[in-house]
């Protein structure tokens, strides 16, 4: 249960758009283990200009014979301004623990608040957003959970032919390792269009689109 946790906290994807208008999509996606769905994650992306505002709920619930042996629910906030963020928050409840997590911008550093423990990064550093392709060009990340740095080793493992929403789509495959490993999926348009990561029990856990 543990990877499915780390897992959605890192997770802020773009994939399986539900609607739009003008400058904000919606967009919904299944959480899938071992071929049963799980949960959901939902995010809200507006645009203006050169600032992107992101608004994100995950519920995944675990249940064995009908009790639920772990559940997990996070609201978080982004705010980016030239591919850079400048302010984010969330909370999480991971089985019954609670995190709280802020950020915001000042001059070249991101200040950090992550349960109460303050800390300074670099601007540049990016969260570890799977949203954003920009990741894969990254050697660190921002866990956005719990305010950690992350070390991240992106390989490029070529094109692959999918199925998305019943369309035939090439896409790109990266494999990300960390503190855990995920793989990512991206069309031509750098929109990420599948994840995946593997349990600490060895069950595949995917987000796919709605």
């Amino acid at each position: 249960m543990r990877a499915i946790a780390v897992g959605v906290g890192a997770l802020f994807l773009t994939m399986g758009t539900l609607a739009a208008e003008p400058g904000a999509e919606t967009l919904k996606f299944a959480v899938v283990r071992n071929g049963s769905q799980i949960g959901t994650h939902v995010i809200e992306l507006r645009r203006n200009g050169s600032e992107i505002s992101v608004d994100q709920t995950t519920q995944i619930a675990v249940k064995i014979v009908f009790v639920t042996a772990y559940h997990f629910e996070q609201t978080a906030h982004e705010r980016w301004v030239n591919n850079r963020v400048t302010a984010m928050d969330s909370v999480t409840n991971d089985n019954g623990t609670e995190h709280k997590f802020t950020v915001h911008a000042k001059g070249n550093v991101l200040m950090v608040d992550a349960d109460g423990k303050t800390s300074q990064v670099s601007a540049a550093i990016l969260p570890a957003a799977l949203w954003n392709v920009a990741l894969v060009k990254q050697t660190t990340a921002l866990n956005p959970r719990d305010g950690s740095l992350m070390q991240i080793t992106v390989t490029d493992e070529g094109i692959d032919n999918l199925v998305v929403n019943g369309r035939p789509t090439k896409a790109h495959h990266y494999e990300i390792k960390g503190p855990f490993t995920q793989y990512a999926w991206y069309d031509d348009q750098g929109t990420l269009v599948q994840a995946q990561f593997i349990g600490s029990d060895g069950s595949k856990i995917f987000w796919q689109p709605m």
